[in-house]
């Protein structure tokens, strides 16, 4: 099996540098390349199907573009977890989002349409219509912090206040006296 072309790979057959490939591919406003040059690029990539790689992207950069800023980092936990498990019993773990303005079953992801799921997990919110349309379909559903609350579901919802009455009581025993929120 041939690996995923390369940087490399687009530059030799366009017959331009990788970094041409790279000032090309990543619309490098600094960088003066002339159209046919652009349009020879943007054609051998697409014929070699090459998507660069975000590991590399993300060295150099010195960042990479996947976002850790969380409204609920508790939530990230269960992701995690949730990603934990599927690798550890063998599953893929899919991500999906559907829109509140949800109609019917014709809304649903593909997937889950075609009945292609073992399973639905819905985090923060849930829409009792669409949990219905998909328990009709036969998949199971459990739900994490979800609202409003659903009848008929597994879920876990997190307790915020207790959660923080804890912490407070934490950092009291500490000997801490001054705690901010």
């Amino acid at each position: 099996m041939k690996s995923r072309p390369t940087i490399r790979d687009v530059a030799e057959r366009a017959s331009v540098s990788p970094a041409t490939v790279s000032f090309v591919l990543n619309n490098n406003p600094n960088e003066v390349i002339s159209e046919k040059v652009k349009k020879r690029v943007w054609e051998v990539a697409r014929a070699l199907n090459y998507h660069p790689s975000a590991v590399a992207s993300g060295l150099k950069r010195k960042h990479s573009r996947n976002r850790r800023r969380h409204r609920k980092p508790v939530l990230f936990l269960v992701v995690q977890g949730a990603i934990k498990e599927a690798i550890e019993k063998n599953y893929n773990l899919l991500f999906s989002y559907i829109e509140s303005t949800y109609t019917g079953v014709a809304d649903l992801p593909k997937i889950i349409r075609e009945k292609n799921a073992e399973g639905a997990l819905f985090m923060r919110h849930s829409y009792p219509k669409m949990i219905k349309d998909i328990q009709t379909l036969g998949i199971p559903i459990a739900a994490v912090d979800n609202m409003p609350r659903v009848k008929g579901i597994n879920s876990t919802q997190i307790d915020n206040k207790h959660g923080g009455g804890l912490a407070a009581d934490h950092l009291f025993h500490l000997g801490h006296q001054q705690i901010a929120f």
